[in-house]
């Protein structure tokens, strides 16, 4: 007998002499060759006439091999429940004739959110945790595999006891008497909410991207338009009398439509940004005062900020007009007046984020949270916010690209934007920016003077659009420059092989016959290195920059632009100094 077994086998088989009552007991035993083996022992007391004990007899089974299996089976039970609480996965079974789980895994009560020790796991308990939208489909979808005898798949919501929505998904198989009557269901269930929030949001982000790309497109074609009205417009409005009220009329008009294109191109990412450090805590105590006056005394603004708050890397500009964004929102949620709060924190994520609002994050991050406690958004209206022209406000109060604008701006900055809202509930929007690793510079502000003297200097206007040229030359001739226009490179090209003697080239960045203006311009360079080039596009420079046509130092000029922007972009092209070729 092992030692380890010794003492306790004394102890049983004396107390069983004494009572004399039958023992049974299991222990370890050493054979010669030093196996240790495990057996059972059963014995009983065996007395005289008299009551006396005589003797014990009993039985001795080697048991080795079914407590090996014991072991294994109780092993293997472990490793199920292991990978049952890794993949959220539960079984069950159900008796239909009792309505009652025959059996229910312990991940199935992890599932529900529910205790062991006291949730009743019947099948009215069971439908009581489903969602009231799913609980009819549910049932149909049970009782139609029941009579058609088959599997079954199965998705749908349940809540659970504090409150948490979930969604579960599995697979059941019916099991039939010899009548063909259903007496058992064997089924498997997962907790998919975190996979189907993941679905969610990629579905989200592709449509965004095509919707992006789409709209892209359209606020290029539509600077074009902008450019021609706002230029004749504007060249119209110096030769006018006293009376330009409708002149002023359209352009107003123009400037609203390039805002509008602005925000189009905000939401598609194509927007020119100008990264930065920033200090957070500055931006939102200098906005105070705005604030104040653009939501209105009944709402009360307060802010909580981290102290020594990270700076975050994004554009000032679009960075100030997002949170302005986020708060116009706010305030229009609450009508009657209410409560916003602004919260700024540090943020690490390691890509395995516990919410879909922080999915795909990794790294360092300043989280800007806008909260209002308003009315709330329903969830079928909360998937359509940040798409373009989407709004809840009536016509002529909100053109709907507030918030898709932000979602622009934070995607295109390397962030996130996320929308967290219950009807009656208030709503939180979370704009996540990334760490910026340099600390935010002095702020300093300069001004161009716009004055400059062009003496009789020629320029070469390079555009395919004729509309778009002609506004251009009407500008360019108003300041005082000699123009000739040319509507491709190969024109333009020919012109100064003629002698075609200019000082300045204003080209359009895409050009038609597959010679881009910057190539042009480099051409133009290597032979004549006095000409400067002066580049204008519908699409953004970020576009082009990065599709390797634009370089980043290049001077350029966003379709539509005015006469004082023209004035402003050539002080600034003759301003820089002639770079010469090497060797001359």
């Amino acid at each position: 007998m092992h030692r380890d077994d010794r003492a306790r086998y004394s102890a049983i088989t004396q107390q069983a002499a004494q009572s004399l009552t039958t023992f049974d007991i299991e222990y370890k035993i050493k054979l010669p060759n030093n196996e240790i083996r495990l057996v059972r022992e059963i014995g009983e007391p065996e007395t005289d006439e008299n009551g006396k004990l005589v003797r014990m007899r009993g039985t001795l089974q080697d048991v080795t091999e079914r407590f090996r299996l014991l072991e294994e089976l109780q092993r293997r039970e472990s490793e199920l429940k292991q990978a049952q609480r890794i993949g959220q996965i539960g079984h069950w079974i159900l008796d239909l004739k009792t309505q009652q789980f025959e059996f229910w895994s312990d991940q199935l009560y992890r599932i529900f959110g529910v205790d062991k020790g006291t949730f009743n796991p019947t099948i009215e308990n069971f439908k009581a945790a489903i969602h009231p939208d799913d609980l009819k489909k549910s049932i149909e979808n049970r009782e139609s595999a029941l009579s058609e005898k088959r599997p079954y798949l199965f998705e749908y919501r349940i809540f659970t006891p504090d409150g948490e929505t979930r969604v579960i998904s599995g697979e059941a198989r019916p099991e039939f008497d010899n009548e063909g009557n259903p007496t058992k269901i064997f089924g498997v269930t997962q907790d998919v909410t975190e996979t189907r929030q993941r679905d969610l949001a990629l579905f989200q982000a592709q449509k965004m991207e095509a919707v992006g790309q789409l709209t892209g497109g359209v606020a290029h074609d539509f600077n074009n338009l902008l450019a021609v009205i706002q230029g004749n417009t504007e060249l119209l409005m110096a030769r006018a009398g006293p009376d330009k009220s409708a002149l002023q009329a359209i352009m107003r008009a123009a400037e609203s439509g390039a805002a509008l294109t602005d925000s189009l191109l905000a939401f598609a990412r194509q927007q020119p940004l100008d990264p930065r450090s920033n200090n957070i805590a500055q931006l939102v105590d200098g906005m105070a005062e705005m604030l104040f006056r653009t939501l209105g005394e009944n709402i009360s603004v307060q802010t909580d900020i981290s102290p020594d708050l990270w700076p975050v890397l994004a554009d000032y500009a679009q960075l100030e007009a997002s949170i302005l964004n986020l708060a116009i929102n706010a305030r229009d949620a609450m009508p009657g007046g209410g409560h916003l709060t602004i919260t700024c924190k540090e943020l690490k994520f390691n890509g395995s984020a516990s919410s879909v609002a922080e999915l795909d994050l990794v790294g360092d991050f300043v989280g800007i949270f806008v909260a209002d406690d308003g009315r709330g958004i329903p969830q079928a209206i909360k998937e359509k916010v940040f798409n373009p022209f989407f709004t809840t406000k009536e016509v002529g109060q909100g053109s709907g690209l507030g918030l898709s604008m932000v979602y622009g701006f934070a995607k295109q900055s390397g962030g996130h934007v996320a929308i967290e809202s219950e009807p009656g509930q208030g709503t939180t929007v979370a704009l996540y920016l990334p760490r910026a690793l340099a600390p935010p510079p002095a702020s300093s502000k300069s001004e161009i003077n716009n004055c400059h003297t062009y003496n009789d200097k020629k320029v070469l206007i390079i555009e395919d659009n004729s509309d778009v040229r002609t506004v251009v030359s009407k500008m360019a001739i108003d300041l005082g420059l000699y123009v000739v226009t040319a509507a491709d490179a190969m024109t333009a090209r020919q012109l100064l092989a003629d002698g075609e003697a200019v000082d300045i080239i204003i080209s359009d960045v895409i050009l038609p016959e597959g010679l881009s203006g910057p190539d042009f311009a480099r051409e133009v360079s290597s032979r004549f290195p006095h000409i400067k080039t002066l580049f204008m596009s519908g699409y953004p420079a970020e576009v082009v920059t990065q599709q390797g046509l634009l370089e980043s130092d290049a001077i350029w000029l966003k379709k539509p632009f005015s006469r004082q922007d023209l004035t402003v972009a050539l002080r600034s092209l003759l301003d820089q100094p002639v770079e010469l070729p090497t060797g001359r």
